[in-house]
């Protein structure tokens, strides 16, 4: 019972921040920003990168990557394309999980997630034809694998109602 509770106060708290935005009475920091910067720090430290390290990649001070972090600067887009390009992610990596944002379709599980960067990857740093036809092999592969496991017969397999 407690997390519906929980939940009521999410979604309560996330109509608070719309009505403040759309009233243009948002504060800096605020939980978007906030949870943004969260997200921020999580990528630079999976990346194993220093805050400095970071401001060199970005052409920015350190001073500003930890306001950044600490939700204490609205971020633009184009500093969102940067960081998605120095990580490896898709840009909704950093944009946080709020009630407002999700729909169905934006809903997707760690695995998708991580395969989608590591595509990504490939596609920014390789080559995006090479990386488009190794998912399709893996994909023709898993089918084939699980067909094989069910019984199902090859489509040009000619005996398969003889029995």
């Amino acid at each position: 019972m407690s997390n519906i509770f929980n939940d009521v106060e999410i979604v309560h708290r996330h109509e608070e921040f719309i009505k403040k935005l759309m009233q243009n009475e948002l504060t800096i920091p605020n939980e978007f920003t906030v949870e943004m910067g969260k997200l921020i720090r999580a990528a630079r430290e999976e990346a194993g990168i220093s805050q400095t390290e970071l401001a060199e990649k970005l052409s920015k001070r350190q001073a500003t990557i930890s306001d950044f972090e600490n939700g204490k600067i609205e971020i633009g887009i184009l500093t969102l394309v940067q960081l998605a390009i120095v990580f490896g992610k898709p840009i909704s990596y950093f944009v946080p999980n709020m009630t407002f944002l999700v729909s169905i379709s934006d809903i997707h599980n760690k695995m998708e997630e991580e395969a989608l960067a590591l595509f990504r990857s490939m596609e920014y740093q390789g080559d995006p034809q090479l990386a488009l036809r190794l998912l399709k092999t893996l994909d023709e592969y898993f089918v084939d694998t699980r067909d094989q496991e069910w019984g199902i017969p090859d489509e040009g397999d000619e005996n398969q109602f003889s029995q």
